[in-house]
């Protein structure tokens, strides 16, 4: 189903690529914005990026449960940096929120796995997290 063309999935990886009518999503009707069930009924999916409008999380395995690799649209700027470890990174989100509700998206973050339980438990103790400044101060930018 995917286009083996590294370059052209490098960014989406394994996850399942769409195409819809965009027209369909822009139109000024009567009725306003369509739906979910339509903008489904509207979703083909396609197998190379340059074909596709829309990514989506599924990734598809041969008869193996469904699995998704997150894709997220958030509103406000983030910044990824690569730590000094190869393969590791540092989010910065640009956007303040309470210590309750950071406890609270820590916390799903590692049910989800996406960060590790200990920094989680030791980030609670320290009343914030942290990383280390080093790949900021390897940075030409800064």
């Amino acid at each position: 189903m995917f286009n083996k063309k590294k370059a052209d999935r490098s960014t989406v990886r394994r996850r399942s690529l769409w195409a819809i009518d965009e027209s369909l999503l822009n139109a000024d009707s009567a009725e306003g914005p369509i739906g979910e069930a339509e903008q489904a009924e509207a979703r083909k999916p396609v197998s190379a990026l340059a074909d596709s409008t829309l990514v989506g999380s599924r990734v598809l395995h041969n008869g193996i449960r469904e699995m998704h690799m997150p894709v997220i649209d958030i509103d406000f700027e983030v910044e990824l940096v690569p730590s000094r470890t190869p393969s590791h990174y540092h989010l910065y989100l640009q956007k303040e929120i309470t210590w309750e509700r950071y406890v609270v998206l820590l916390q799903a973050l590692a049910f989800a796995g996406v960060i590790e339980q200990g920094y989680l438990n030791t980030s609670i103790i320290r009343g914030q997290t942290f990383v280390r400044t080093a790949p900021l101060k390897n940075r030409s930018d800064s």
